[in-house]
């Protein structure tokens, strides 16, 4: 991810997502001023997967245990979601609840929206949706993903993903 934002320092894209991948893979620390010079320049700004950079600098600091700068970020996504602006991506808004906290309400959400696919690897195990890892909602969730990947690997001729434990 550095190469590939230093091949294009000016795609936000991939400036997000290296901090998304570096707070993922437990540089929390790290991805904290990437995330807070990128939304000083566009509060908007997005990473991999139309995740808002707000929503992961929200998450990291919870993360961190500073929870006032956590809720000032994740508080700037309230209203856009309530607003629907989200209703077309519901993979944002599944991180987002967890994020937050809100468990029952994004394992809801897992559960009735059939076209919700998780990214990824046969085991997504993304920190952000920690909290739903085990939740029988989550684990169908995660299955249909599985699914719908197998599909494309069985159609060019690649062996099905498996599920790890």
């Amino acid at each position: 991810m550095k190469e590939a934002v230093a091949a294009k320092p000016d795609d936000v894209i991939s400036r997000v997502g290296l901090a998304q991948m570096m707070a993922t893979a437990g540089d929390l620390v790290g991805a904290v001023p990437l995330l807070e010079a990128e939304l000083a320049k566009n509060p908007a700004a997005r990473g991999y997967g139309a995740i808002p950079a707000a929503l992961v600098l929200g998450w990291v600091y919870q993360q961190l245990d500073q929870t006032a700068a956590a809720n000032r970020w994740l508080d700037t996504l309230e209203a856009e979601r309530k607003a629907g602006a989200w209703s077309a991506d519901p993979g944002r808004e599944l991180a987002y609840l967890a994020a937050c906290g809100r468990r029952e309400e994004a394992l809801q959400l897992a559960a009735r929206t059939p076209h919700l696919l998780l990214y990824g690897a046969p085991d997504p195990r993304d920190p952000m949706l920690e909290a739903l890892v085990g939740e029988p909602r989550y684990e169908a969730l995660q299955q249909r993903s599985i699914d719908k990947i197998n599909v494309e690997r069985a159609r060019l001729g690649w062996a099905p993903l498996q599920r790890t434990k």
